[in-house]
């Protein structure tokens, strides 16, 4: 039996290159049982403390929010050595994972009304009030319909705050790593410096790919977002689809725009903004009704689930020893390891002519899909890195420099080497001598000075292809002569 203070791990959820998601149990007397998800440090990351502050600043930040439409913490517990979360269990899919099934009974208004309760959740986040009365604002920074969850029972909940950033934060921005996905990501994110408008932009993303039925980038790699995004490239609903109705247009415009100050000034407003068009079109389905379309969709699945808990539940309730926990990830689990941003990035960025700086992370983090199908809270391991998949530019100037420099000098040695071969073959005894002389004469600092030997007499025709190879080879024999010989025969640069 494994365990993580009082809690029974019974079944591994999700793993990353930060954290390790479990299913867990808490028991109790008279037969009390309650299921949670457990989320731990990597024990090999304990001992960075890098690492453990993040995960500890994600602890923090999730231990203080409350609310019906944010996944609730109950517990920030250290056993030993091993930090972990500990989490509601939700029974339920990502809005993510609905969308994957491309069914017609998930309407555009049933979509729509599910991000309404996200916004009203985004907006508590963004208020939220400490005990003094002061403003926390927690920025969660990663919005995407992988981190929207929606309950067989009709709850919606916003999971994963694990790169959210809070007004009171101690933990700040470095170069090497940008957080976020960037098919999400508002252009302002790229400088770290966000306000609860780079939530609204997220959310306004989400809103045009509801009402289009396609991603906003389809066929774009995450470089090329990123670009577009500094160029304020941003796509118009109107553009794409033309039909659609007036209030989308007006309103995913406002919330996609460039510059902050164009768009809402708060989840709030943009909730206001959905939820009136609703009203206009009288669309008024419930949150539960939605839900039993979501499961109706899912319920071989959950049948499967059903199953697989009802497996480890009993096992572990036969206090059974086990090395290694069952797996509950589905095989359609996506996961990745995210690398810190290549500097070529950066040189890209000048050339767009932007001033936006790239904003990065504290540390290599990672990012783990959420979980398809499985009942769970918050499944990420961490920090959304950018992982460049497109084209990447050309090297920088200092690269091409150095190249160039050793094409002039494999050319010099290359026509070295005709030029001895002529010399041996016309049996140019003489030539070849002064030649192997050359090249095995010491080094000048350790030559005696000499006066300077009077010119010499012009070389018959003959013997200039000799006289030539005697002249490249000798200026080769030293480092000195090298770079004299390179620079004089290198090509003059472009102006």
């Amino acid at each position: 039996m494994q365990t993580l203070g009082k809690y029974q791990l019974i079944a591994e959820i999700a793993r990353g290159g930060m954290g390790i998601v479990y299913l867990a149990v808490a028991s109790g007397p008279g037969g009390f049982s309650k299921l949670f998800v457990v989320k731990e440090l990597k024990p090999e990351l304990v001992e960075e403390a890098t690492f453990l502050d993040m995960f500890l600043e994600e602890a923090r930040l999730a231990a203080r929010l409350s609310h019906p439409n944010i996944v609730t913490t109950y517990e920030v517990g250290l056993d030993g050595r091993r930090p972990f979360i500990v989490m509601d269990y939700l029974d339920g899919e990502s809005l993510g994972r609905i969308l994957r099934k491309k069914s017609p009974k998930f309407t555009t208004a049933m979509h729509l009304r599910l991000l309404c309760h996200a916004l009203e959740g985004l907006d508590y986040a963004h208020h939220l009030e400490e005990f003094d009365g002061t403003t926390a604002s927690v920025i969660h920074r990663d919005m995407s319909p992988q981190n929207v969850f929606v309950t067989y029972d009709g709850q919606v909940k916003i999971v994963d705050f694990g790169i959210a950033k809070a007004a009171d934060t101690s933990l700040e921005t470095q170069a090497g790593v940008l957080k976020g996905k960037p098919g999400y990501m508002s252009p302002e994110q790229l400088s770290g410096d966000v306000d609860a408008r780079a939530d609204v932009f997220s959310v306004g993303v989400m809103i045009w790919e509801a009402v289009t039925g396609r991603r906003m980038w389809p066929s774009k790699g995450q470089v090329e977002i990123l670009t577009a995004l500094i160029k304020g490239e941003i796509p118009k609903l109107g553009d794409v689809k033309p039909d659609a109705p007036e209030m989308l247009k007006a309103i995913c415009d406002k919330a996609t725009a460039r510059q902050p100050d164009d768009r809402y000034a708060s989840a709030r407003e943009l909730q206001n903004a959905l939820e009136a068009y609703l009203d206009s079109v009288n669309e008024r389905m419930t949150v539960r009704q939605i839900a039993q379309v979501v499961a109706s969709l899912f319920e071989e699945q959950r049948k499967s689930v059903r199953a697989m808990l009802d497996t480890c539940i009993a096992q572990a309730k036969s206090g059974a020893t086990t090395t290694k926990l069952p797996s509950m990830a589905p095989p359609s689990l996506e996961t990745s390891t995210p690398k810190p941003i290549d500097s070529t990035l950066q040189s890209m960025m000048a050339a767009s002519r932007t001033s936006v700086p790239i904003a990065t992370a504290s540390s290599r983090s990672s990012e783990l899909a959420p979980m398809s199908g499985t009942p769970v809270s918050q499944t990420t391991a961490g920090a959304a890195i950018l992982e460049p998949h497109a084209p990447l530019p050309s090297a920088p100037r200092e690269t091409t420099r150095r190249r160039r420099s050793m094409l002039v000098l494999l050319s010099l040695a290359t026509i070295a080497g005709i030029a001895i071969a002529l010399v041996v073959r016309a049996g140019n005894k003489g030539e070849v001598a002064r030649t192997a002389a050359a090249v095995t004469a010491p080094p000048p600092s350790a030559m005696p000075v000499e006066p300077a030997p009077s010119p010499p007499k012009p070389a018959a025709p003959a013997a200039a292809p000799a006289d030539t190879a005697s002249a490249v080879v000798s200026a080769a024999a030293t480092p000195a002569a090298a770079s004299t010989a390179a620079t004089a025969a290198a090509p003059p640069r472009a102006r």
